[in-house]
């Protein structure tokens, strides 16, 4: 049916909505199990699952459950580019902009960042206008940008402040 890197991508695509590695499991594995009642017969089995994930996650989020964001896999970035340093910055970076983002901003970012994602087929993952999704990820560049301007400076030295109180 699936592969097991096909598997692997929608379990990564659970994590982007979900922010919680835990979460993003049962995710997988509820829809999973509602995918394999219903989809026998579907044209676009790949579409057609992600869809039952989205709509199980919005499903749950409507429902008062509260997502926020958790570390993916350490082991992804190469240490041989960048310095130490650097890393741990871009890292910390990373997890303030998508602490900052909500979960529609997230799946956004990480279908077309990650997956890579043109935004033709967004408009049609999504259902929404080509125009929209353009505008969506304009505005969300935008506010990324906003967001390494002025909040993660800001955040950064209240902490730094914090601790040089507490020494």
């Amino acid at each position: 049916m699936f592969s097991r890197e096909e598997l692997n991508q929608f379990y990564r695509y659970c994590v982007a909505l979900t922010g919680d590695e835990d979460e993003a499991y049962d995710l997988l594995q509820d829809s999973f199990e509602k995918f394999l009642r219903k989809g026998r017969d579907v044209h676009s089995a790949k579409a057609y699952f992600r869809g039952i994930i989205r709509n199980h996650f919005i499903d749950q989020y409507r429902k008062g459950a509260k997502h926020g964001f958790t570390e993916l896999d350490e082991n992804i970035i190469s240490t041989n580019e960048t310095s130490l340093e650097s890393l741990i910055a871009n890292k910390e970076e990373a997890r303030f902009i998508l602490n900052a983002l909500d979960f529609h901003d997230r799946e956004l970012l990480y279908l077309w960042a990650v997956e890579e994602y043109t935004a033709k087929e967004l408009a049609d993952l999504l259902k929404s206008p080509r125009g929209t999704i353009l505008s969506k990820l304009h505005r969300l560049k935008i506010k990324i940008k906003q967001c390494l301007e002025n909040g993660y400076e800001k955040d950064i030295k209240r902490k730094h402040q914090g601790k040089l109180r507490r020494a």
